[in-house]
């Protein structure tokens, strides 16, 4: 009568009372389960398994016996994170054959003889077996080798190992593997008997010569150390007569193989078998088994036999790849040189994939389980790994690691879910093992391949039927080709669909078709879906997104990956207007603003349990549409922003009336972006972003849709209102996501923007950003993202230009050429993204004049694009920093005005977005306005409290910047002590963000420019007791600054009865403390000249320069003559200043100088000798 399932579990719960191991009440449980009508896949098929989990606990019982309550017990004891286990599976065959080879050299070496004298030839004593490993990597090839290697040290054989390289040189791997073999026994003498290793050394010390000795211990140090008192050269001439003039006479090449041949013969002559391995031969040369090739061949063909020789032998053993190495290369000819042709002494051996039941057997193993608990994932891991040892490792190791296969404290093992497992991507590598087969397929095959590539990572089978039905895209059924496709591991199938299992092979295949025939090809398989959905109204295929609009929608992502915007966004719009969903042609502001209405009503009392309470959306014809118009804001963040709140508001109306979807998600998240774009509700905008990540988290497909909206959820809701840093450490998580979920398009955004947030917030340095950068550049190439790949170029330019480097070998398209592919493709984040960048390095290099006229121009061309980013915030505070100085400098109301508006905006977004963002921004931006409006008392505490903020927050870019403008506001006041002492905290601060540009200019600022001669003359009258007039009375009582503040307190002081801005002269001069290291130079005040520069001459352009000189002086006696006018009478020469259009920061002089910069020499020149003839009539 068959066992229930009842009896089986009372079975195994009284076992467990009477405290036996859960592991056989387990298998106690399982037996009795076999025997019942309803048998569990766990239970065993056979006696022999039930056997297996007794031997297992029998020999393994710490593992299969007893029970594991601890996760971190249970994983050490997987050995996947820790030390490798050396038990090969599946490789019986491979370690049988190779120690039928070793056993055949070791039976040799130690066979009895009747009669030791009595040999014929030296082939009688000499023996050579040969074993070469070869297979695609990671199939343990090294693994086998390594094997060999154990078993031959342990039975005392002389071992000699070289594993090759790309960028060793073979010669010098071959020398290593001697020298190791010296180091080795010359100092502990480790299993070798002393007279042995003493017999070796005699036998090489006395066949070579002087010339020979001295150059082994050259290239072996461990040789030389053995005979340290000869090493220098010392040995007789009498002694090592024993290489021939002509092996003197013959290359050095050849007279250090002949050196290698004397040192393995001494091995072999003393009466132990030699095991040489040769591991990774495809990196080697041909002379390397050239060199074993003669060295066998002449032992085998040696007539002379000395007296009382021991047997010889020796085992070579090598590995190489065989994608890597073809037939007609020379070590493979080699190879051939070693074959005796009387017996089979050369063994070659095919390392394949694991065999399923290996696989199975080493999961078990690892994981502590019956082979029948593991027997369907090791089926996943074989599918997907395709049974490469390497890859099943690293496969078990992400799905441990991504918790898809998790220890259970509860039931004591290791559990998983087969479903989720099947879910995991292949890796990379397996994903290229597999195109490098694409050669070998069937050429009907391959040509499948290529149409199902250009329909994206997946097609249903309605699709391929519907191709299938006119034949006008292949002649022949490609529903016979696809089940090939899954047994290859190219493609696998779940239900009616087809899945590539990797991206890289659906690139590797798209990429076979020429570039000039794809988007024929795309135009081609459209038709022919459409022509099959005319024929047949019934199933009309635009009902489903799957079949004919899955070929439009690939089109329009390789429009969009070749920046063509414009096309795209055409089809996707036309494609929404046949599904019901009509735009309007054009888009005004009015319009935008009108929709934006209709959003703010309808979500300003939006709740998390309120949208996850909306059914799901179940009309397939707005499920189509949601995913078009979910395409469509994708391109149009990048192309055309004003389009954003009609498709958002239109996603939101119809997810609140059809249903909930991933893509109404996007919709959601897309509303409160363009919210925060054009509107002032920021706060409605952030609490929709709120509701939106929660929903992300929510959904199954939280991968997929995580890296979709990356942009408009992370890199803007969310910085709203949180730390930026805290923000940018998601990006690599969300990088991950989108390359698990298999969408490489939004990991490559994913991607750029972790790198660019990562630049503008200093949350890594540029030395580390440009370092991303590069990998940057190259994988987006390689997955074609031309959008993505002009964003990353441009970004590249501007921490290529702060950090002073430019050791790259990519070919970069210069700014104007990355502007002009964005005007062209009607690409607005391209322009705005090389004009932000252009801007601010600008502004970082103080070209303030360049900044205003480049910001001028760009708001002029496109007014439309005004709307607020967050990298908006950044351009008004760049812009007003600027304004700030040009108005002191100008002394012109319209910079005042644009100053001031530029504070409003970041004093409003400190207020309704982030204090810890935009504190230390405010305050610098108060601080240069303070100073504009002559409240120096005010201006100085605000540039304290900005360097305080940006030190709190991490802005150490911020924090240099502010450091830098208190030096010229110090030095600009005559604190020419405090202000330099403000420069040098800047350019150190500089240095450890990474720009070393910035701070090298800086430094040239401090050392060419920075007047100390007033400095130290005023030092000298303090000290002598010459107390200087004082304008106004200290007030009593007055207090100083804490040196908390991490600023020398050299700062003016201002009387509290007099007007602000009125500074006490003592106050900068009295002070008897120097200034912090380092200190300013010692000149004597007659000296009266600027310090020289680090490399003792003066730079042009200075204080020391004539032509500046006379133009400062003519500018202050007219002031109605122009800077540039001034600036050309004074003698300067600016190549292109007359031509047309061109901006006056690429107008350079003689020098290689900018007219921006000459002309904001020339101002802070002005301003100085102002401030200078200002304080010597107050001094008067």
């Amino acid at each position: 009568m068959p066992a229930s399932g009842s009896e089986s579990t009372m079975a195994n719960n009284l076992l467990l009372e009477m405290g036996m191991p859960r592991s056989i009440c387990q298998l106690v449980h399982d037996l009795i389960d076999a025997g019942s009508d309803s048998c569990s896949s766990s239970a065993p098929a056979s006696v022999d398994e039930a056997l297996w989990d007794l031997t297992q606990m029998k020999t393994n019982p710490q593992s299969f016996l007893f029970d594991c309550m601890c996760p971190k017990k249970a994983l050490d004891t997987t050995r996947l994170f820790g030390n490798a286990d050396e038990h090969l599976f599946g490789r019986d065959g491979e370690t049988s054959a190779l120690m039928v080879a070793k056993n055949k050299i070791l039976a040799h070496v130690h066979m009895e003889k009747s009669n030791s004298d009595s040999f014929s030839s030296q082939g009688d004593i000499f023996l050579c077996e040969s074993a070469f490993l070869h297979g695609y990597p990671g199939s343990g090839k090294s693994a086998l080798l390594h094997s060999l290697i154990t078993v031959c040290n342990d039975e005392q054989w002389f071992v000699l190992g070289c594993k090759f390289d790309k960028k060793a040189a073979p010669h010098m791997i071959l020398s290593k593997a001697f020298d190791d073999f010296f180091g080795k026994y010359g100092r502990s003498n480790e299993g070798i008997h002393y007279d042995e290793f003493n017999g070796i050394c005699r036998h090489i010390f006395s066949t070579v010569d002087s010339d020979g000795f001295d150059q082994l211990c050259d290239i072996l140090p461990n040789f030389a150390r053995i005979f340290p008192l000869l090493a220098n050269g010392s040995k007789p001439q009498d002694q090592g007569a024993r290489i021939s003039s002509m092996d003197k006479v013959g290359s050095a090449q050849k007279r250090l193989q002949n050196l290698f041949h004397i040192i393995l013969k001494s091995l072999c002559s003393a009466g132990r078998p030699v095991l040489f391995t040769l591991d990774d031969l495809q990196w080697s040369e041909s002379s390397v088994m050239d060199f074993l090739a003669e060295y066998v061949v002449s032992r085998q063909d040696a007539s002379e036999v000395p007296r009382g020789a021991c047997r010889q032998g020796i085992l070579i053993a090598g590995t190489y790849r065989s994608n890597a190495v073809n037939k007609s290369d020379d070590f493979i000819e080699s190879i051939g040189f070693l074959k005796d042709p009387e017996r089979d002494n050369v063994t070659m051996l095919a390392v394949g994939e694991l065999a399923q039941v290996d696989i199975n057997l080493l999961i078990s193993t690892r994981l502590c389980l019956p082979l029948r608990y593991t027997r369907e994932l090791a089926g996943l891991v074989a599918i997907k790994t395709r049974g490469n040892p390497f890859f099943v490792i690293q496969f078990l190791r992400c799905i441990v690691q991504n918790k898809m296969v998790w220890f259970s404290a509860k039931s004591h093992r290791w559990i998983w879910d087969n479903d989720t497992v099947d879910m995991q991507m292949i890796s990379d590598g397996v994903a290229e093992l597999l195109t490098t087969t694409f050669s070998q397929l069937p050429f009907t095959l391959m040509q499948t391949m290529k149409i199902v590539s250009c329909l994206g990572s997946q097609v249903e089978e309605s699709t391929i039927d519907a191709l299938n039905a006119r034949n006008e895209v292949l002649s022949f059924d490609m529903h016979e080709e696809l089940p090939s496709a899954v047994k290859e591991g190219i493609m696998e199938k779940a239900g009616p669909v087809y899945q590539f299992t990797h991206d890289i092979i659906q690139q590797t295949v798209y990429d076979l078709i020429p570039a000039t025939n794809r988007i024929l090809l795309h135009k081609t398989l459209g038709k022919a879906l459409l022509k099959s959905a005319s024929n047949n109204p019934t199933t009309h295929l635009l009902a489903t997104f799957d079949d004919s609009l899955k070929a439009s929608s690939l089109l329009v992502k390789l429009l969009a990956s070749n920046s063509k915007f414009e096309e795209a966004r055409s089809n996707c719009l036309s494609i929404l207007s046949s599904l019901g969903e009509v735009f309007p042609s054009e888009v005004s502001l009015p319009l935008v603003l009108n929709e934006l209405s209709v959003i703010e009503t309808s979500l300003r009392s939006i709740t998390f349990d309120q949208m996850r309470q909306l059914p799901p959306m179940t009309d397939r014809k707005k499920l189509n549409a949601m995913q078009f118009l979910n395409m469509l804001c994708m391109y149009s963040v990048i192309s055309k922003p004003m389009l954003l709140p009609l498709l958002s508001c239109r996603m939101v109306k119809l997810m609140m009336e059809y249903g909930m979807c991933n893509d109404g998600i996007v919709g959601l998240v897309t509303a409160g972006y363009s919210l925060f774009l054009f509107t002032e509700d920021i706060p409605l905008a952030s609490t929709i972003g709120r509701v939106s990540e929660l929903l992300v988290d929510a959904s199954p497909e939280r991968h997929v849709l995580r890296s979709r909206v990356c942009n408009e959820l992370y890199t803007t809701l969310k910085m709203i209102e949180q730390p930026w840093h805290a923000v940018v450490a998601l990006y690599p998580g969300l990088y991950k996501s989108a390359m698990l979920s298999g969408d490489v398009e939004n990991a490559m955004i994913c991607r750029w923007s972790y790198i660019s947030a990562g630049y503008w917030v200093a949350a890594m340095d540029l030395d580390g950003c440009f370092k991303h950068l590069l990998m940057c550049i190259k994988e987006v190439a390689k997955y074609k993202q031309n959008a993505m790949l002009y964003n990353t170029m441009a970004l590249f330019h501007s921490c290529s230009c702060l950090s002073g480097r430019s050791d790259h070998d990519i070919e970069l398209k210069s700014l104007d050429e990355l502007n002009d592919i964005g005007e062209k493709t009607n690409s607005a984040f391209l322009v705005w993204q090389t004009f932000m960048i252009r801007m601010s390095t600008h502004f970082w290099m103080r070209e303030y004049m360049a900044v205003a006229e480049i910001s001028e121009k760009h708001s002029e061309k496109h007014p439309s694009s005004q709307q607020k980013r967050i990298l908006h915030v950044l351009r008004c505070f760049y812009e007003g920093l600027a304004y700030c100085s040009l108005a002191r400098d100008t002394k012109e109301v319209k910079w005042r005005i644009l100053s001031r508006n530029a504070l409003i905006n970041i004093s409003q977004f400190e207020i309704t977005m982030s204090k810890y963002n935009f504190e230390n921004k405010s305050k610098l931006l108060q601080a240069e306005f303070h100073y504009l409006d002559g409240d120096l008392e005010s201006a100085e505490s605000a540039y304290k409290a900005s360097i305080k903020s940006a030190c709190t927050h991490n802005f150490i870019h911020e924090e240099a910047l502010a450091y830098e403008l208190y030096g010229f506001f110090c030095v600009e006041n005559n604190m020419i002590g405090k202000g330099s002492e403000q420069f040098h905290i800047a350019v150190d601060k500089y240095k450890t963000w990474g720009a070393m540009k910035k701070a090298e200019n800086l430094q040239h600022f401090i050392e060419d420019e920075l007047d100390y001669s007033k400095w130290i003359s005023d030092r000298k009258q303090a000290e002598e007791g010459h107390a200087l007039t004082v304008l106004l009375p200290q007030p009593a009582g007055a207090e100083t600054e804490s040196a908390d503040d991490g600023v020398m307190d050299d700062a003016p002081k201002v009387s509290q009865g007099g007007a602000k801005g009125s500074v006490t002269a003592a106050s900068s001069c009295s002070s008897t403390a120097p200034p912090m290291a380092p200190s300013p130079p010692a000149c004597t005040p007659e000296e009266g000249t600027a310090k020289p520069s680090a490399a003792g001459n003066k730079r042009r352009g200075n204080k020391g320069d004539s032509r500046m000189n006379r133009a400062v002086t003519l500018k202050m006696d007219n002031n109605d003559v122009s800077l540039v006018e001034a600036l050309q009478n004074g003698g300067f020469n600016f190549r292109g200043l007359n031509e047309a259009g061109r901006p006056h920061h690429k107008v350079f002089d003689q020098d290689d100088v900018s007219l921006v910069q000459r002309k904001n020499q020339l101002l802070r020149r002005i301003r100085l000798e102002k401030k200078k003839k200002k304080d010597e009539e107050g001094c008067d």
